[in-house]
């Protein structure tokens, strides 16, 4: 018996290496090739079924959205309206907030930095770590949002939420925002963004 699973085990590391000799080096490299020659086949032939309209793009909605929505949030006077909802859709609370809610995850450092030690046989000898975040600690933040509202005062919250640059209706029956679309108007808007002083030294 124990012959056997001598043999046996032998056998296997044997079928294991074989594999990961086919899996590596020059073996790997010619299947990596293969792939990338089928991608690009298959990719060219969709684009010439399905071209870019690159003489009909003169303009982009996208790029419009993005602009108008920075140039608002980059205003630190700009007044918005902040809901918190339960789960369900309900309202908890709502606050009047200057400038914008931002991730309690943000950082004003890099997350992850690179650390390279010398390292005999090993062609990278770098490797991605994480940073400590901006207060020195290391490891995750909670979820969530923080804000000021226009008292100053800093507010965090972890559950959905709903925010406005018009101050929307709250429904007091069902607990339930409405929007009132005759009325509504945007605290500010891209432009009506004044520019930045430039700070001293620049």
């Amino acid at each position: 018996m124990k012959k056997f699973f001598i043999i046996l085990t032998f056998t296997g590391l044997a079928v294991f290496s074989a594999a990961c000799n086919e899996g590596s080096g020059a073996g790997r490299g010619k299947v990596q090739q293969d792939q990338q020659k089928i991608v690009q086949t298959y990719i060219q032939r969709l684009i010439a079924a399905v071209p870019y309209p690159e003489n009909a793009m003169r303009n982009s909605l996208e790029r419009r959205n993005i602009r108008e929505r920075l140039l608002r949030f980059n205003d630190a006077s700009k007044i918005g309206y902040l809901y918190e909802l339960t789960d369900f859709g309900q309202v908890v609370a709502y606050f009047t907030i200057k400038g914008k809610p931002t991730a309690i995850a943000s950082q004003m450092t890099p997350s992850d930095q690179t650390t390279c030690i010398d390292i005999k046989n090993r062609d990278d000898p770098c490797f991605v770590v994480a940073s400590p975040m901006d207060d020195g600690s290391w490891g995750p933040s909670e979820p969530g949002i923080f804000f000021f509202t226009t008292e100053g005062v800093m507010l965090e919250w972890n559950g959905l939420f709903q925010y406005s640059d018009y101050p929307l209706d709250i429904d007091p029956t069902t607990l339930t925002i409405r929007y009132d679309a005759d009325n509504a108007k945007p605290s500010s808007t891209a432009s009506e963004v004044k520019p930045q002083p430039t700070p001293s030294g620049e």
